[in-house]
């Protein structure tokens, strides 16, 4: 078994941190989002390495491949246990109203298409309660935000994103423990 050594590291190097300090004043503290940002961009990039095909057939989306992901998960674990509880109720507050109706941030997710929106907002809304929906939603969820971040559609937010992307990263590294190295010593 590897032994984690836990170094305290800067969110971001010098020479980008003057940069930034120049020409993009609000990005150039350090601070907890960055760390939130650079801890979800590393365990996207892991989780993508392990579970994404590298050769898709022609025409087949990074939301195909959750599909398709979540879909042989299931198969071979019956996703009983609701491990991502937590998170679920997480997006459900964030992208859902009390009467049901979405929040402007669920308009802000920019998903692809009205059937991504309408899968999404039903499993929010509790009207499809199959685990292998909930967890194929929530990672359309973050398949987005690693869209928007990296396409600049965080920007104008502010970068007030923090507990954002840490809920996003609980679900990786939850995903990635249990369907990948817990998956290996079994």
């Amino acid at each position: 078994m590897k032994v984690a050594v836990i170094h305290k590291v800067k969110a971001i190097d010098d020479e980008t941190f003057n940069f930034l300090a120049k020409y993009e004043p609000k990005f150039s503290e350090e601070n907890e989002v960055q760390r939130a940002i650079n801890s979800f961009t590393i365990l996207w990039m892991i989780f993508e390495q392990y579970f994404f095909d590298k050769n898709p057939p022609p025409h087949t989306s990074q939301s195909d491949q959750i599909t398709n992901i979540v879909k042989k998960w299931s198969s071979s674990n019956p996703l009983i246990d609701n491990f991502w509880t937590t998170e679920l109720l997480y997006f459900k507050n964030r992208y859902i109203k009390t009467n049901g109706g979405t929040t402007d941030y669920f308009r802000k997710l920019q998903l692809s298409s009205e059937y991504y929106k309408t899968y999404v907002k039903k499993v929010l809304s509790g009207e499809s309660n199959a685990p292998k929906d909930i967890l194929t939603a929530l990672l359309y969820i973050i398949l987005r935000f690693r869209n928007n971040l990296l396409h600049g559609t965080k920007w104008p937010s502010g970068m007030d994103q923090k507990e954002n992307f840490d809920t996003c990263s609980s679900l990786l590294r939850s995903c990635l423990e249990r369907f990948k190295y817990n998956a290996e010593t079994n």
